[in-house]
């Protein structure tokens, strides 16, 4: 803004000159300055545009970073997710195991029971 501020007012100068019959040395100082205002202003523009094509690649490099973390952590999560759910299904497999085995104790037990009975009855029924 400043750089077309300055060359808008070199280029006004130089109308002035032209007007009013500059010598050539003012006309040609003119000439040079406008020139000189507009190199650097080429030159802050190139240095602009290699400062946004950094910030841009530092961007992709950040969003790419992300984007390998995040998949990582849903792998991780995944992975521990599964592992939860073995973990569970063997403990109820377990679970299931003993509650089995407590059943065929207790009916054991039970006939066992039955038979001490069924003895008892008979030597009462005998006596």
């Amino acid at each position: 803004m400043l750089n077309k501020k300055l060359i808008g007012l070199a280029s006004l100068v130089l109308v002035a000159c032209v007007s009013s019959g500059c010598s050539e040395e003012t006309k040609e100082a003119v000439k040079q300055d406008a020139a000189a205002i507009e190199k650097k202003a080429e030159n802050t523009a190139e240095k602009v545009g290699d400062m946004a094509s950094n910030a841009a690649d530092a961007t992709k490099e950040v969003a790419h970073d992300t984007a390998e973390a995040t998949k990582e952590v849903a792998h991780d999560a995944a992975e521990a997710t599964k592992e939860a759910a073995h973990d569970a299904a063997d403990a109820t497999k377990d679970a299931a195991e003993s509650t089995v085995d407590a059943a065929k104790d207790a009916a054991d037990s039970a006939s066992d029971a039955a038979d001490q009975a069924a003895e008892d009855a008979k030597k009462a029924l005998n006596n």
